[in-house]
């Protein structure tokens, strides 16, 4: 797959099948846009676009109500690589850049550079100044400028249109199982195994720390049933995020995973944690041997769990 960070860098001569979008968590509304790109792109026989914006631009164009992404772009691009995507063109997002009309965006960017023959929208699109450029005005330009927009339908799961708000409602309340119903996936957690307390050596439940990406969306604090690719390797154990109010009360949440039956030094590297289901909340111990006979029954419950799933 090539990565663009420059329009200067793309030119697609014998034109191209676009899509545009922030695509947070890549969930299944995102992945049916995705298929459509990838099989109009095959039929066509042109290559294929995504064009993606980095930072979030929620977070570049609202002072007050920022978010925490679903994605980061390195998980993004990993994700889209799967998922057949050639090309992928990523516009740093900035208040300037957010100023631009529709149309000068469209022509310089899509028409100019990528020379799009298909552009492929999601059922709600708009993009531009003020979000100006919609559908209909979409089309309009389309005709003018030799492309066609196919627009794609929105994906319901159980009755409900999926949408990044929605999963992010249900991760910051532990509903893992309904949130990885609209992703189609398990929602993951790429980041670096750094040096930590130490303490859980000590307990029989030796801990590797995770630095996740930058504003990347932790879920509601407690523990959950994971499994963490490693190299290549998978390995699977159980998940805390928290602030270990029995030892230490943290001011921020942070990422500790125990993986079962497993030794090796893994500091410095990188990790793919996907989280199953949520086991219960963090809460506070009255003592240590509280706490260990907690992991202990944390441990048999997940055993079981992936057991009956694996």
């Amino acid at each position: 797959m090539n990565i663009y960070k420059n329009i200067l860098e793309v030119n697609f001569e014998e034109g191209s099948v676009v899509t545009l979008g922030t695509f947070d968590g890549l969930h299944a509304g995102h992945r049916k846009l995705i298929e459509t790109l990838v099989s109009k792109s095959s039929e066509q026989n042109l290559k294929n676009v995504l064009v993606t914006f980095e930072p979030h631009p929620r977070n570049v164009v609202t002072a007050n109500n920022k978010i925490q992404i679903l994605s980061t772009l390195d998980e993004k691009l990993k994700i889209l690589e799967s998922l057949g995507v050639q090309n992928v063109l990523v516009i740093g997002f900035t208040k300037e850049f957010s100023e631009i009309p529709y149309e000068k965006f469209l022509q310089e960017y899509i028409v100019k550079k990528l020379n799009v023959k298909y552009l492929i929208i999601g059922h709600d699109h708009k993009f531009g100044k003020d979000r100006e450029g919609n559908e209909s005005k979409l089309k309009e330009f389309s005709i003018k400028n030799n492309f066609e927009v196919i627009s794609v339908s929105s994906v319901e799961v159980e009755g409900e249109i999926v949408s990044s708000t929605k999963i992010r409602n249900y991760l910051s309340c532990g509903k893992v199982i309904e949130a990885n119903k609209y992703l189609k996936q398990n929602y993951f957690i790429e980041g670096i195994v750094v040096k930590g307390a130490q303490r859980g050596r000590l307990l029989g439940f030796p801990t590797a720390n995770i630095k996740p990406g930058d504003n990347k969306l932790l879920p509601f604090e407690g523990v959950y049933a994971v499994s963490c690719k490693i190299e290549n390797n998978v390995y699977f154990g159980m998940m805390n995020i928290g602030k270990r109010p029995t030892f230490d009360l943290l001011e921020e949440a942070i990422i500790e995973i125990n993986l079962f039956n497993f030794n090796l030094d893994i500091y410095d590297k990188k990790v793919w944690i996907e989280i199953y289901d949520f086991i219960r909340d963090e809460v506070k111990f009255n003592s240590k041997e509280d706490l260990i006979e907690q992991l202990n029954l944390d441990k048999a419950t997940i055993e079981n769990y992936l057991n009956l799933i694996h």
